[in-house]
């Protein structure tokens, strides 16, 4: 028979648990989203974005972070979540490398 003191240690080692894996993915995500910024900045800095092209990454970016709140919203960021904004972040970096290397370049990048 399980004591009530047992109980309350086994739920609090799953609340801790659960908050891990939230705090992972929701580290996960920051550190991506930094490097997927930087990468931006970079393109910018080098003339490889385009001040619209980098208005779309920009947007991008709220869809990430809406999603992102919508996923901790109940403290809890569930696998489904955690995939769906590790699908919208694929999708972003793809869409940054694509925008980066396409063949349009900023006028002052190129001295015009």
């Amino acid at each position: 028979m399980l004591t009530k003191k047992s109980i309350l240690t086994t739920l609090t080692m799953l609340a801790l648990a659960a908050a891990g894996s939230v705090g992972e993915a929701r580290d996960r995500v920051d550190r991506r989203q930094s490097h997927q910024s930087a990468r931006i900045h970079e393109g910018k800095a080098s003339g490889e974005l385009t001040h619209g092209e980098s208005a779309r990454l920009r947007e991008s970016k709220r869809v990430v972070r809406r999603n992102e709140r919508r996923a901790n919203a109940d403290g809890t960021v569930t696998d489904a979540e955690a995939a769906k904004l590790e699908t919208l972040q694929d999708a972003r970096s793809k869409q940054i490398n694509r925008l980066k290397t396409n063949d349009k370049e900023r006028a002052s990048a190129n001295g015009q």
